[in-house]
């Protein structure tokens, strides 16, 4: 019976120190590196044993200010995450559960501004989209309906996005236009759902 107690004791001890606070040092394209070429800094608890986060986590800048904010659970984003803007706005908040969006999520302009408005349903792929502005705060989609239109750099090229909703859905023709290549990608959908052939 003793023995049975001390192997308890080791087994909890072990459990115990394998989760650790530390530093992580990421680069621009969030890729572990060296603390000479960082961008980010995540400050975790990090389950040695398993790989992987265990508990709050907050990615900063390298001025110190916050990054992001959230936590794992069960090896999942768990709870309320929110994102920063290097100059210290608001970037977005909203809920994960088990590693999936939920509900609201609120996004912003680097000015301040209000961007984008959606609710994540489990019911859904896609979210659905309250209000969509432009950056000097003019609707561009409400209650679902109206135009989209984004810039996001992928892979270090700009792409701009542009579309129609219709009902929370894409609808009709969307391009996807490679600024640096010159070139466009089309898709067309109906009611959210891509038609064969584009």
């Amino acid at each position: 019976m003793r023995f049975v107690y001390v192997f308890l004791f080791l087994a909890t001890a072990v459990v115990a120190t394998a989760q650790v606070r530390m530093n992580l040092n990421y680069d621009k394209n969030w890729q572990l590196t060296t603390p000479d070429s960082a961008f980010f800094i995540r400050v975790c608890i990090y389950d040695t044993t398993g790989a992987f986060f265990a508990g709050p986590v907050a990615d900063l800048y390298l001025s110190g200010n916050p990054q992001m904010k959230g936590a794992y659970v069960g090896r999942m984003k768990q709870g309320e995450f929110t994102s920063y803007y290097k100059n210290g706005n608001l970037e977005s908040f909203g809920e994960f559960e088990n590693d999936v969006r939920v509900g609201p999520w609120k996004y912003y302009y680097e000015n301040g501004n209000e961007k984008l408005s959606l609710i994540f349903s489990p019911d859904s792929e896609e979210p659905k989209v309250i209000f969509l502005k432009d950056e000097d705060g003019a609707l561009m989609i409400r209650n679902g309906f109206g135009k989209w239109k984004e810039e996001l750099m992928v892979e270090g090229e700009k792409i701009v996005v542009t579309g129609q909703y219709k009902n929370s859905k894409r609808d009709g023709t969307w391009r996807f236009y490679n600024s640096k290549s010159n070139k466009s990608y089309v898709e067309v959908f109906e009611d959210g759902n891509t038609l064969p052939g584009t």
